[in-house]
């Protein structure tokens, strides 16, 4: 969930950054209750460890976007086919 023309949680100055991570990554490495706590500022953290390493990996933005607009194109494409197969 993305506020208007922001990131949804507000970004502070001691957030630790990553620099493969994605843009709205962070980690709080002043958590009570834990080594450190993850962050992100759309308000969507990672909450597996393989989710964690693709915000990691993903420098150009959120990999949930990228997967996402794959499925919708994929289904676009097979929708299109069964229409194509459905005038034949």
């Amino acid at each position: 969930m993305m506020a208007r023309g922001g990131p949804a949680i507000q970004d502070r100055i001691d957030y630790r950054r990553h620099r493969n991570a994605c843009k709205y990554y962070r980690e709080d490495w002043r958590a009570d209750d834990a080594l450190y706590r993850c962050i992100c500022l759309l308000d969507m953290p990672p909450e597996t460890q393989d989710e964690q390493e693709l915000c990691l990996k993903s420098r150009r933005g959120c990999w949930r976007f990228r997967v996402a607009n794959a499925l919708g194109a994929s289904r676009a494409h097979f929708a299109e086919a069964e229409d194509q197969e459905a005038s034949v």
